[in-house]
């Protein structure tokens, strides 16, 4: 049996084992309750709070993984409700009613509580770290050790799922904001934070689509989308900030944030951005200044990426509990020097805030010095012609999204290209799959959000079109083609693969 087949095997028997679980509980409710449950109505039993709530914990305890669907396609997923016993990513995972690995907090806020919310993805859910070695257990200790104004109780809550784009961090809290009140916002923003943000399928396993972008079926757009074909670290051009691509999800991210950040301040709270974005917070801040306030912004240290002991591991580049103890550190340091809090009149920590400060000051000096005109260029090894049956790193790190290893295209693609003054023409070149079923499906071509026309495909037959390009599109900073295809067919193992056609080149002349 194939590595495949016994992934299939197992899935297949854990999601058998969930169902066998959830028909036995309702027949035991029916034998328990006799000629009342006589032609039981699923649906009005589902109704009832205790018995949905038991078969979900059954469910959840046979399910594969331990994600669970959200009904806000923004915000795409939780985690699955009230887990106690699960391990992910090495470590016991337990989880409240919310779906949050975080203890039960009252909603709404009762009278007398202050409370910190740590919002951001993984690296606050807390990725590979127990639920006690978490940032927000150090911070909540230090700022009732440190506290003088302040008699009642403390809470610092993990906000964070593990993929969570900054889309759906913003829309969680923003629709919760009311019902949470906070008095303080910390949002850890991750390099990933431009990605798209992945669905759940069946039992717990993430999907290969974004709710948010399901007609693009499994071409998900991420920083890191070559590394399944090239080199480990060879991430494409999408934290560049240079092409329609990347700057309309800079835009999305700005807007998401500053419409979150208005509503803390109206309700009289405030927030303040973290960047764990390192070389990339001058790109991060560039975006965000005319959203924010200075001082809702920080950066921090670069050390929190590339020190041994603060991280997981060369590959795994999460905090490790150092790292968490360091970031606690640091906002306590940033929510006494900014009277982030001044209900607590915190007293000093000079042993710890004198060399926190100094790193939260250089690495604001970073983040807001201004960017050389040479850092909005096209990068220098950028290319205008893209050959999928020749890629090597390089090439790879052209595609955001939408092409495989074959060379089999998605049937949405979006790719960077530099673009010279000369250019006139977008040259697509490539082979029709030999499928009948997409006779008739037209590949439409767009330049920097700009539609360029249109090819219909013939079933196992070659294309070679040139699309004008308007010259109103400007050769600086590379742009982003998009390939977009009316139809397609299944491939992959499990012919959950969507492709529409085979490109040869795709270039600009």
């Amino acid at each position: 049996m194939t590595t495949g087949e016994k992934k299939l095997v197992a899935l297949l028997s854990s999601s058998t084992l969930a169902l066998l679980l959830a028909c036995g509980f309702l027949g035991w409710l029916a034998w328990r309750g006799g000629s009342r449950l006589d032609g039981l109505n699923t649906q009005a039993a589902l109704a009832d709070p205790a018995l949905r709530d038991e078969i979900v914990r059954r469910m959840t305890a046979a399910s594969v993984g331990a994600w669970d669907s959200h009904n806000d396609p923004e915000v795409g997923r939780m985690l699955q409700p009230n887990l106690h016993k699960t391990i992910a990513a090495g470590v016991l995972t337990q989880t409240n009613a919310l779906g949050l690995r975080e203890k039960t907090f009252e909603l709404p806020k009762p009278p007398g509580v202050l409370r910190i919310v740590l919002l951001g993805d993984s690296f606050v859910q807390g990725f590979g770290v127990e639920a006690e070695d978490r940032l927000g257990v150090f911070l909540e200790r230090y700022l009732a050790e440190h506290a003088t104004g302040w008699t009642g109780p403390i809470e610092c809550l993990h906000i964070g799922i593990g993929g969570w784009n900054v889309v759906s961090e913003c829309a969680w809290l923003r629709r919760m904001l009311t019902e949470l009140a906070p008095d303080l916002v910390f949002h850890i923003l991750i390099t990933n934070d431009l990605d798209d943000n992945m669905g759940v399928r069946g039992f717990g396993g993430l999907s290969a689509f974004a709710p948010l972008t399901m007609r693009r079926t499994d071409a998900l757009v991420a920083h890191i989308f070559p590394i399944q074909y090239s080199s480990p670290l060879n991430g494409n051009y999408l934290l560049l900030g240079l092409d329609h691509e990347s700057r309309q999800r800079f835009s999305e991210l700005a807007e998401a944030i500053g419409k979150l950040a208005s509503l803390v301040r109206q309700s009289g709270a405030r927030y303040v951005a973290i960047s764990h974005w390192a070389n990339h917070s001058g790109r991060l801040c560039h975006f965000l200044k005319r959203h924010l306030e200075p001082s809702e912004f920080a950066a921090l240290p670069s050390r929190l990426v590339t020190q041994p002991d603060l991280i997981q591991g060369p590959a795994n580049q999460h905090w490790s509990r150092a790292g968490h103890e360091l970031v606690a550190r640091l906002l306590f340091t940033l929510t006494r020097e900014r009277a982030l809090l001044p209900q607590l009149a915190l007293t000093p920590w000079p042993e710890v805030e004198v060399p926190a400060l100094a790193e939260l000051t250089q690495a604001w000096n970073d983040a807001t010095a201004p960017q050389p005109e040479q850092a909005w260029k096209a990068p220098y090894d950028s290319v205008s012609s893209l050959e999928p049956a020749s890629f090597a790193d390089l090439e790879w790190r052209h595609v955001y999204t939408g092409l495989d290893k074959e060379g089999q295209v998605s049937p949405f693609a979006s790719f960077f290209l530099r673009k010279r003054s000369r250019h006139g023409v977008l040259r697509l070149r490539g082979r029709a799959l030999d499928r009948a079923e997409l006779a008739g499906a037209r590949v439409r071509a767009s330049i920097q959000g700009v539609a360029l026309g249109e090819h219909e495909l013939v079933p196992g037959q070659p294309f070679d079109v040139r699309f004008p390009v308007p010259k109103s599109i400007k050769p600086r900073g590379g742009v982003t083609v998009h390939l977009e295809t009316s139809d397609y067919v299944y491939a992959g193992p499990y012919r959950q693969h969507c492709i529409s056609f085979v490109l040869d080149q795709l270039a600009l002349e």
